[in-house]
């Protein structure tokens, strides 16, 4: 018998600065395994050595996501939560970790949280796992990890998992996440740029996220770095959207530097702050000016539209009472967000 970490717990372990470097070397294995153990071997032996797997305390490693198949009874408790799995569970979606442990790897764990999520939250996930960052109940409210999978690896083929229903439910909310994001704020102005408008977006051309933009010898006089790094742009396009947040007025003198080097390369910055996007007028001559340097045009919605566009951004942003003067916001995590004690 063997443990099978899925879900929650698997997203956390790929996604953990104490174990995200373990995880991304781990070696995928070819055949079946017996994904039949019990609740009780889980709680009393499984737990203890994930524990000492991870570095995390037992008392803080809360409860444990795995596998069992479809005709073992499952029995959860406040440790450990049980999952069952239609047939055998598929080859090379599973990573070794030593005595019968086994993580789910990061296309498969994305698959089992889809029937947990909607597709909003669900294209989030995938944006989060193929870039910089998870929401954290840590300190800043985020952990940071290198991407642990592409968005085109989340795409998974259905020859390589098999029949399952919610692989329809992933191809949808894979087709506008995108790779390289480094904040949820990145997140949300990109998936508002590309979803398509009848789903409530302003369905433009899929933005580029961090690109590196390389400097000159003379603008690294003024800004003495090889590169920086735009939060959005449109493909081939001189104009860089910057998410003007809190850290902008940690590290202003900084950025100024930045803005006139990258002038000097002919480049123009134009700064978005939650509270413009909040802000109907000012969002939509945001997008506006998206879509020009895009060499597209933005089009009047309709009433549908609207109102599909004001259920999207109840979920992409939070409410305008929760941002802060300094650019901050008091938002609450969601239930996929990293524990403390993992980040």
């Amino acid at each position: 018998m063997s443990l099978v970490i899925s879900h929650h717990t698997a997203l956390w372990m790929h996604c953990s600065p104490k174990f995200a470097s373990s995880a991304a070397v781990a070696n995928y294995i070819e055949g079946p395994i017996n994904a039949s153990v019990t609740g009780e071997k889980v709680n009393r032996w499984y737990r203890p050595a994930l524990s000492e797997l991870t570095g995390i305390p037992l008392a803080d490693l809360g409860s444990v996501d795995y596998l069992l198949s479809r005709d073992v009874a499952r029995h959860p408790s406040p440790l450990s939560r049980p999952h069952s799995w239609c047939g055998p569970l598929p080859d090379r979606t599973l990573l070794s970790l030593g005595n019968d442990i086994y993580l789910s790897a990061p296309k498969f764990t994305f698959l089992q949280l889809s029937g947990r999520y909607d597709l909003v939250e669900l294209s989030c996930i995938a944006m989060a796992m193929a870039g910089w960052y998870l929401p954290s109940q840590g300190e800043n409210g985020l952990s940071r990890h290198n991407p642990v999978v592409s968005i085109a690896q989340l795409k998974m083929p259905v020859c390589d998992i098999g029949k399952h229903w919610g692989i329809d439910k992933v191809e949808r909310a894979t087709r506008w996440a995108l790779d390289n994001s480094r904040s949820p704020m990145e997140t949300s102005l990109a998936l508002l740029i590309n979803t398509p408008r009848i789903r409530g977006g302003y369905g433009l051309v899929s933005p580029i996220l961090n690109a590196r933009i390389y400097l000159s010898a003379e603008s690294r006089v003024i800004y003495p770095h090889r590169y920086c790094e735009a939060d959005v742009s449109a493909p081939d396009s001189s104009l860089l959207f910057e998410y003007l947040g809190k850290a902008f007025h940690k590290e202003e003198h900084r950025d100024i530097r930045r803005e006139l080097a990258l002038q000097r390369e002919g480049y123009q910055l134009q700064y978005v702050t939650i509270r413009q996007l909040l802000d109907p007028p000012q969002r939509n001559e945001i997008m506006r000016r998206y879509a020009h340097s895009a060499g597209d045009s933005l089009e009047p919605p309709t009433e549908l539209i609207v109102r599909k566009r004001i259920a999207l951004l109840r979920r992409l942003l939070p409410d305008r009472g929760l941002v802060l003067e300094d650019g901050g916001v008091i938002q609450s995590l969601p239930g996929w967000a990293l524990p403390i004690a993992w980040s």
